[in-house]
């Protein structure tokens, strides 16, 4: 599940990326965290960040150590998000999940479809290792 935090949550937000706890236990900077990189959103404990020193805010996925580049701009994620929510609830009426709960490979390449126009090859690339990789 995603979670967008709102404006008053992301300083809070950053707790576990930017802001960790040292060996004594107190709160410290992290020194391999970007100070331009703002958590913005959470999904199952993996975090979507958006970079504030690029003009156009680059997006990416962090899963712990791992990262990926999700969107080039905060805007085209946006509309990803948007797109595949849409067709997720119009065109599959909200079925989007075997018995197991993998994603069918209808709505997979539906969504990866329109990662891939709004996106693209790369983009369309590290949106779907993230969330469906």
């Amino acid at each position: 599940m995603l979670k967008l935090f709102p404006l008053d949550w992301l300083e809070a937000a950053q707790q576990g990326w930017r802001w960790i706890r040292d060996k004594q236990g107190s709160v410290t900077e992290n020194p391999v965290w970007n100070k331009h990189w703002i958590v913005i959103a959470d999904r199952n404990g993996d975090a979507i960040v958006v970079d504030s020193s690029a003009a156009d805010s680059v997006v990416t996925g962090h899963i712990g150590s791992y990262n990926v580049k999700i969107a080039d701009e905060l805007a085209s994620f946006f509309q990803v998000m948007a797109e595949a929510m849409t067709v997720e609830a119009v065109t599959f009426n909200y079925d989007v999940l075997d018995d197991e709960l993998n994603p069918i490979p209808e709505f997979l390449h539906a969504v990866s479809a329109i990662a891939l126009r709004v996106l693209g090859p790369d983009g369309e690339a590290g949106f779907m290792d993230f969330f469906f990789g």
